[in-house]
């Protein structure tokens, strides 16, 4: 694949709001939105542990299993169809002139809608051959809800990305909260009324909600200015690329849902398997969110610091790296008494494949690194290449284990998915993801492992 590095940095604006730097990092504003991603991160975990705990209690193992299909096939395609998620405006519009970032940031937006229309369009259709094909395990009512959970979603996700661009990174930040306090209350109160279709309406009202909230905040920024502004050249390219990674990163991490359960035709299986992998991404969006929103910030220097803003990004893996190894020995140390008792004794088939879920927890900080480099670097081959590894592995991994393991053989795919991504990251970037940080990452993991076996 060619590099994109010169012609599409060439093309960046140099209409950056900072001045030139005296030394590395010095160029960057110290006004970081870091602090206000944590205050919202602490209260989307509260939110995650509703739907970790409230959700599975109140609908049982196999109805939940079918929700976390349907959530699960929903996040796959919804992230994936997002044209590079926020990296691609939040790449381009930081860094031009003032003035012209909101008609830069519409122009953007209405290209990256019909993009997304015709995938959303294409991936119903896909959703609807499958509840034919193989009904007892997809069924048409799934299949609905999905379709119009996905649109209002992939509009929502539109939105969040565009506010995050033009510096609102407090809208952005909550959109999560939000939409997920929303699913919990709906997914319990719908269930005691209709079942599990109830369950599986409250991902659509849910995502709904989430649009309702963001659009009208962004109505005065994005009023149409005629003619719209031009398209840096190579940035749809950039963010084409970006999605494809995206795509390959949400195969790794979600897919290992709905393999259970098209895999074993076990529902439960499969609720045990999404329980624990939510668990595990809950710790891992965290630290992926923090760097998501310090991304705009870092673009803004990248090209007069670019061994600055790396720096910088290479720091915050250091501390997600440190914080994150305890965080998971700890949690597996606890998980088991602590699920059963806020769970019950029907959960219990999950404390298996939580352990290589959160084995999976040390290496956030890399993945995010890599991620983040590769952005500023302009250069989402980087990303296609590791990441499309990493999904290979994992789809290999899975159709081996599943079949053999069940949920757990899920997780396993998982981690080994994410340990594909990670080395074959730490190849493509050895100057930024140091031999060090790998290797204690790489300790971090086995000692889940082992602690969890030892349990």
């Amino acid at each position: 694949m060619s590099k994109p590095t010169a012609a599409m940095e060439a093309e960046l604006p140099r209409h950056a709001d900072v001045g030139a730097p005296k030394h590395r990092g010095q160029g960057m504003s110290r006004r970081s939105p870091i602090a206000l991603t944590l205050v919202a991160k602490a209260a989307e975990t509260l939110t995650l542990v509703g739907l970790a705990t409230l959700i599975p209690r109140a609908l049982g193992p196999a109805d939940y299993g079918v929700f976390a299909v349907v959530l699960a096939v929903v996040g796959i395609v919804s992230t994936s169809l997002s044209l590079g998620g926020p990296v691609l405006l939040s790449r381009f519009v930081p860094v031009a002139p003032p003035a012209e970032r909101g008609a830069l940031a519409l122009a953007l937006a209405l290209r990256i809608a019909r993009f997304r229309a015709l995938m959303v369009a294409g991936t119903i259709g896909v959703v609807a051959v499958l509840a034919v094909v193989a009904p007892a395990r997809f069924t048409t009512t799934a299949a609905v809800f999905v379709g119009v959970a996905l649109a209002l979603d992939v509009a929502a996700t539109l939105v969040y990305q565009i506010a995050l661009a033009l510096g609102r990174p407090l809208l952005w930040s909550f959109r999560f909260p939000l939409q997920n306090t929303v699913l919990v209350v709906a997914a319990i109160a719908l269930h005691a009324v209709a079942g599990v279709n109830g369950a599986l309406a409250a991902v659509a009202i849910a995502s709904g909600t989430a649009l309702a909230a963001g659009l009208p905040a962004l109505g005065r920024q994005l009023r149409p200015i005629w003619p719209l502004s031009s398209v840096p050249p190579g940035a749809l390219r950039f963010g084409i690329l970006q999605g494809l990674g995206g795509f390959f990163v949400q195969i790794a991490l979600r897919g290992n849902v709905p393999l259970v359960l098209l895999l074993t035709g076990d529902r439960a299986k499969a609720g045990f398997a999404a329980l624990a992998t939510s668990l595990a991404l809950a710790a891992t969006f965290v630290v992926w969110q923090v760097f998501t929103v310090e991304l705009p910030r870092l673009s803004a220097s990248a090209r007069d610091d670019p061994a600055g803003v790396e720096a910088a990004a290479a720091r915050l893996a250091r501390v997600a790296t440190f914080v994150l190894v305890p965080v998971a020995v700890i949690a597996v140390l606890m998980a088991d008494p602590l699920l059963t008792h806020v769970l019950g004794e029907r959960f219990g088939g999950v404390q298996g494949p939580l352990v290589p879920a959160l084995a999976t927890l040390p290496f956030a900080g890399l993945t995010a690194l890599a991620n983040q480099v590769a952005a500023l670097r302009v250069r989402p081959d980087i990303r296609i290449r590791t990441t499309g590894i990493g999904a290979l592995v994992f789809l290999a991994a899975a159709f081996i284990a599943v079949p053999q393991w069940g949920a757990t053989g899920g997780t396993a795919a998982f981690l080994a998915g994410t340990v594909a991504t990670v080395l074959a990251s730490a190849r493509e970037l050895p100057q930024v993801l140091s031999r060090s940080l790998l290797m204690f990452s790489v300790a971090g993991a086995v000692a889940v492992v082992a602690v969890g076996k030892l349990t």
